[in-house]
């Protein structure tokens, strides 16, 4: 998954995921089949992990508002952390999903994922007064994802940190409560 990440699908060779790895070739293609087969493995490994602890901010903070604030602010720090890797996902959907139908499905099936878990806490912040009732939760959640998929792109583009605290700042202020 690591190598995936830095390097993406194209630039990563099979014997850069032996070495990785630590396995022979042939038990390589005994376990995964080729390297799509690996990548797809790794897409998976990718979400039950690193998506899931990144969307557990939403659950763990003292309340629903104040966890998409965090999350949103992590995804803008690691976007600047200086490693350029961005989001496997994101990474991804520019490599891939717009020429392999099946991975383009398991890139959709993970930003959905991403939004639902987004909406269901913008959803909660409603209930508890956090959020004006009259607020789209699900265009938010859309709002908020397109966001942070942005602020991963431009990062790897190039983008100074002040064009990311201005997405960051533009998107909290949507987050500002009753608006």
């Amino acid at each position: 998954m690591e190598l995936f990440w830095e390097r993406g699908f194209e630039a990563t060779s099979i014997q850069d995921l032996v070495d990785r790895v630590g396995i022979n070739r042939a038990s390589m293609y005994d376990t995964f089949g080729d390297k799509r087969s690996f990548f797809c493995a790794a897409i998976e490994h990718y979400g039950r992990t690193v998506t899931e602890q990144e969307l557990h901010t939403l659950e763990e903070s003292e309340s629903p508002l104040e966890g998409v604030r965090q999350w949103l602010c992590e995804w803008a720090a690691a976007a600047t952390d200086g490693q350029l890797r961005g989001c496997l996902i994101t990474n991804t959907a520019i490599e891939l999903a717009p020429h392999d139908d099946a991975i383009g499905d398991a890139v959709r099936q993970a930003l959905r994922h991403m939004e639902d878990s987004v909406c269901s806490a913008l959803d909660r912040a409603q209930d508890s007064g956090q959020l004006a009732t009259h607020s789209d939760s699900r265009a938010l959640a859309r709002f908020l994802i397109g966001t942070a998929q942005g602020i991963v792109v431009l990062s790897r583009a190039g983008a100074d940190r002040e064009t990311i605290a201005d997405m960051l700042k533009v998107a909290l202020a949507r987050l500002s409560g009753k608006n």
